[in-house]
């Protein structure tokens, strides 16, 4: 038994430090560009929905990092505490000139908001370039520049994730699992040349792209649309390219209702990518880290049990060895007596 938890955790840590050094050369071998980041191209596009205290903060703080990058706003017909939101910050002079709002109807059911909500305005957009991003993500505009060595590329640019929320012990808990993981990931598969997905919180295409292959009209019906955009676009000959731009994710988890239900999200979208990615680079390099922690807990809780159990066997002999002899104490006392 102590030979199984050496071996399991000697793998873990070796599996570990592989995935490490892959990911630390991928990130070392592509420094940052020292171009300009040229933001008169770019539009980003972000579905908006109330419910986060932070929207408003994180709106703004994309919106204070740049200032020529368009901004479109796509919020839903009955969600006024977004209008609100965004009303108030279009006060400002500066902010009001590059953000559009468009108010979008109700999502029909059965259809992912996100595609859906991005396809109403598509035809809208007239500069080359779009970033989708979510409401509660904010970019590095900073290290924007390395996507000049792509421009005029028909590839699609992805981000790498973080998570610095640490409002309450739920949020820490879902900070700690994106830290823990993205790194390690995101790097290491575009090392292997096997990132089969995006982060889906932040990418980057050509508009002309988008338009002419329908993107958005073609995955709305997926459930997982970042892995629904990659897989469209692989099978057209597009090449994804995992870039070093970092994104905070800020998403405040309130309770534990709601802990589980965004665990729940994202364990759906592994188990999805696993099953129609699976080769041996994503089963050594995710799947088996992944998994292997599992045995190991398992023969742990046997061996607790079996320890347990033999503790009230040894018990009930040692009982059964006493009796006797409290007896016999017992009736010399009354013999005494």
């Amino acid at each position: 038994m102590k030979f199984i938890f050496i071996f399991l955790g000697v793998a873990y840590l070796l599996l570990f430090l592989i995935r490490w050094l892959l990911s630390f050369t991928y990130y070392k071998r592509g420094q940052a560009h020292i171009a300009d980041f040229p933001e008169e191209l770019f539009t980003v596009v972000q579905p908006i929905l109330s419910g986060d205290p932070r929207l408003e903060s994180d709106l703004r703080a994309n919106l204070q990092q740049t200032e020529a990058v368009e901004f479109y706003w796509l919020i839903d017909q009955s969600d006024t505490e977004a209008q609100r939101v965004a009303d108030q910050i279009c006060q400002e002079a500066s902010f009001a000139q590059r953000i559009r709002v468009f108010l979008i109807e109700d999502v029909p059911q059965g259809i992912n908001p996100k595609s859906y909500k991005i396809e109403q305005v598509v035809e809208e957009l007239t500069r080359p370039y779009l970033i989708v991003l979510d409401d509660d993500s904010v970019i590095d505009f900073s290290k924007m520049g390395e996507l000049t060595a792509y421009l005029g590329q028909e590839v699609i640019l992805t981000g790498i994730p973080y998570n610095q929320e640490r409002s309450n012990f739920w949020s820490k808990l879902v900070a700690a699992f994106v830290n823990g993981n993205s790194f390690i990931t995101y790097f290491t598969m575009a090392e292997v040349e096997a990132n089969h997905s995006i982060n889906g919180m932040f990418y980057i295409l050509p508009v002309e792209l988008a338009k002419d292959q329908g993107l958005f009209t073609a995955i709305k019906d997926y459930l997982c649309d970042d892995l629904a955009v990659a897989d469209f676009l692989r099978s057209k000959g597009v090449s994804i390219i995992q870039t070093r731009v970092t994104c905070n994710v800020r998403t405040t988890i309130k309770d534990v209702k709601q802990y589980l239900l965004q665990m729940k999200r994202w364990l759906l979208f592994s188990s999805i990518y696993l099953k129609e990615h699976l080769d041996w680079k994503v089963f050594c390099l995710i799947g088996l880290p992944s998994f292997l922690p599992l045995p190991g807990l398992i023969l742990s809780l046997i061996f607790r049990v079996a320890l347990s159990s033999s503790s009230l066997k040894l018990t009930g002999i040692q009982g059964s060895l006493d009796a006797p002899l409290s007896t016999k104490h017992s009736n010399q006392s009354l013999t005494l007596g």
